[in-house]
């Protein structure tokens, strides 16, 4: 991958600062615009993207396009179709003793966006927040990882055949470009990866004030309780905790199982990983790789001095950067293994004797980006999902959540802040500003200085506190004239009226 000269950073964050500041932002036609090119973008070079995830992560089509250039072309149509209503002025109610004083709300766009993208999914990660970025009427500064090189490279070479260097700008490379790119100011930054670099980020980001959004991980806990199905869960965790070598954020990162049900589970997990991987795990043409020898060889550290029994144990290769499904169990709770996000087809299957050991396993850890429940009870599920902190969380099923492009993808505590998908993507780069409407030719006295005792109709609508009875009454056009009326009867209370 070409690297971007440093020196040249300042003058790419400044030319996108002066588009912004044109206003040529502003149009639905310009955001659409700017969506339709990166849907032809998609389009048109799907066979182009495929391959630079094979290279990278040795994809097979089906994932690469169904978790990539498909998941950023919905999101796509998703804006198009909400993005009138989406940029809409929004009416809200105004206090009584406001009235006819009015609001609304405006959406404005934040100015220039910094989007920095991880390696693991080096199209969807940094093309779905620029999606929202652009469609909330921003420009956008794109940093791919430079980790994931060919994919990186190729969205070097795209970008700026499909969106004016106006509108969206690349930078490519490393530690150096990246600490200058977060020493420009901006007006927004979304970084998704882990929570080392995005201290350093959001350190960065305190300089100027700048608002950050963070997409981090965790170590996403999944109970399997007595009453689950333990075939599904099997299979679903088992083609889960595989999906890109395990090198997703929200893949199950170990499993709480019941012990009344740990052996079948276990037996069910050997079928069902086998049933969706048949053969060699090394020759499957639908199994990834491992991103590079640096995290292979942390995976390999993982595996040492963790205390457990390795029940499935898969082939590796470091030389193909292949990681084969390994299963331990019981690993002790102060290992690595239990301490670290694992990033890898390694599963720590720990045994609890109920949900309530499950969920006081979980309680003292970090908040995970997902928390996954297996259970026919709707007790237990009740229980895990109000007592286990989490970004979101999927009951019988793992990572679907994210899929909701109305309810938006976002962490909590150490696993994030802010969210992005949907509509939540295009809140993240708007500001919302609220607007009050007043009337020149209404202008009551009673909101200037006065020592005159407050009467008591007025204290009620000013601190919304009538009687239940009576508040019916207060809304609507007749509450409008209720609060002139009040006004206008008060012995205390002149008001000025001009005509123009």
């Amino acid at each position: 991958m070409e690297y971007t000269a440093v020196a040249d950073i300042p003058g790419i964050v400044d030319t996108l600062h002066e588009a912004y500041q044109s206003g040529t932002t502003r149009s639905l036609e310009w955001r659409r615009k700017q969506l339709n090119a990166i849907r032809r973008m998609c389009q048109e070079n799907e066979d182009a993207m495929v391959d630079a995830l094979k290279k990278d992560l040795r994809r097979c089509y089906n994932t690469a396009v169904t978790y990539e250039l498909w998941d950023i072309i919905a999101q796509i149509g998703y804006m198009e179709d909400n993005l009138e209503k989406m940029t809409k002025n929004e009416k809200l109610p105004s206090p009584l003793a406001l009235k006819p004083l009015s609001y609304e709300v405006w959406k404005e766009p934040l100015g220039v966006v910094t989007i920095i993208a991880p390696w693991n999914f080096p199209f969807s990660l940094l093309l779905n927040p620029v999606v929202g970025a652009l469609a909330a009427g921003n420009t956008c500064v794109l940093k791919p990882s430079e980790v994931s090189s060919a994919s990186g490279q190729l969205i070097a070479e795209l970008v700026p055949k499909y969106l004016e260097p106006t509108v969206a700008r690349v930078v490519t490379g490393g530690v150096a470009q990246t600490t200058e790119l977060l020493a420009q100011k901006v007006d927004s930054i979304m970084y998704t990866g882990g929570g080392k670099v995005a201290r350093i980020v959001m350190a960065a980001a305190a300089k100027n004030l700048t608002p950050v959004t963070l997409e981090l991980g965790g170590k996403c806990p999944t109970y399997v309780d007595e009453s689950a199905d333990l075939q599904v869960a099997a299979r679903r965790i088992a083609y889960y905790k595989n999906v890109n070598a395990g090198q997703v954020c929200i893949a199950p990162d170990h499993v709480l199982i019941h012990h009344k049900v740990r052996d079948a589970f276990l037996e069910h997990l050997k079928v069902e990983h086998a049933r969706i991987f048949p053969g060699e795990e090394q020759e499957s043409e639908t199994k990834g790789r491992i991103i590079n020898t640096a995290h292979f060889g942390r995976l390999q550290g993982l595996l040492e001095g963790h205390g457990g029994e390795v029940v499935i144990e898969g082939e590796t290769s470091e030389k193909d950067l292949f990681f084969g499904f390994t299963v331990i169990t019981d690993p002790s709770p102060d290992s690595p293994l239990m301490q670290e996000e694992i990033f890898g087809p390694v599963l720590p299957v720990m045994t609890v004797n109920s949900v309530e050991e499950a969920i006081a396993f979980c309680r003292p850890r970090p908040t995970p980006l997902a928390a996954y429940v297996f259970e026919r009870d709707p007790a237990v599920r009740e229980k895990w999902l109000k007592e286990v902190a989490s970004g979101g969380a999927c009951v019988n099923d793992c990572m679907v959540q994210i899929l909701s492009t109305d309810g938006g993808f976002g962490g909590k505590g150490e696993s994030g802040m802010g969210s992005s998908r949907g509509k939540a993507s295009f809140d993240t780069f708007t500001h919302r500003k609220v607007v009050a409407l007043q009337s020149p030719s209404f202008d009551p006295l009673a909101k200037y200085p006065s020592t005159k005792p407050i009467p008591a109709v007025l204290k009620m609508m000013i601190t919304q506190s009538f009687p239940a009875w009576i508040k019916p009454v207060f809304r609507g056009t007749l509450g409008a004239a209720a609060a002139v009326l009040a006004l206008l009867v008060s012995k205390h209370v002149s008001i000025s009226v001009s005509f123009h």
